[in-house]
């Protein structure tokens, strides 16, 4: 039984004791104290009046559906550009990361809100090491690698967003190329597999035709 329930039996029951009541004084203490319960029930009900009619605060985010990133031994690095992110105060931009995922947010950002979510990452991270930073309007992730010296193909198992990964510049050029047309490969819909598998299949028969033409053949 709730507080107004119980203070509406008490007012019942006092409202019959002042009924019976013969004296003058005890007949006013009983009137004062049914008025004063009877203003805390009509409070009670104010109050539940308002919160039900005041509106649900509920945050809408836009997903972020286009960044960079690159790796190292030691992190996978994250770039994400948004115009104006410079001008947020700094409990308006957050990154929260966990063993298998990682997610940075920002509020307010031209009266929008902005997410970007990676669950479940290629593999575990460690939460410690892993921090973020803004300089001007670049917000860079970096995911702490929970075992060094792995190579990411991607940033989580399942990506669907549109990423541009970069090249790994401290690798053979053109294993990077493959590394990255791999990752776009496996990140990509149908139609994108289909343009990088035409693109690839072209090349192949470019350099073929290169070969011949070198022995004299064409």
């Amino acid at each position: 039984m709730d507080s107004k329930e119980e203070m509406r039996l008490d007012l019942e029951e006092l409202a019959s004791f002042l009924k019976t009541s013969k004296r003058a004084s005890v007949s006013r203490l009983l009137s004062e104290q049914c008025q004063r319960l009877r203003d805390q029930i009509q409070e009670i009900e104010r109050i539940q009046e308002s919160a039900a009619q005041a509106p649900l605060s509920v945050e809408v985010f836009n997903t972020i559906d286009r960044f960079a990133w690159d790796q190292t031994p030691q992190f996978v690095k994250v770039y994400v550009e948004l115009e104006g992110l410079a001008s947020v105060r700094p409990e308006e931009a957050s990154a929260h990361f966990e063993e298998h995922s990682a997610e940075f947010v920002v509020r307010n950002l031209k009266q929008k809100n902005y997410s970007l979510k990676f669950q479940p990452l290629h593999a575990p991270i460690d939460v410690k090491k892993s921090n973020f930073s803004i300089k001007r309007n670049t917000a860079t992730l970096r995911l702490a690698k929970l075992r060094p010296g792995e190579h990411w193909e991607s940033i989580a198992k399942i990506a669907h967003q549109n990423v541009i990964p970069k090249p790994d510049l401290s690798s053979d050029p053109s294993q990077s190329i493959m590394s990255m047309m791999k990752s776009l490969y496996d990140q990509g819909d149908s139609e994108m597999k289909r343009t990088i598998a035409k693109a690839w299949t072209e090349s192949q028969e470019r350099k073929v035709k290169g070969s011949f033409a070198d022995d004299g053949i064409f």
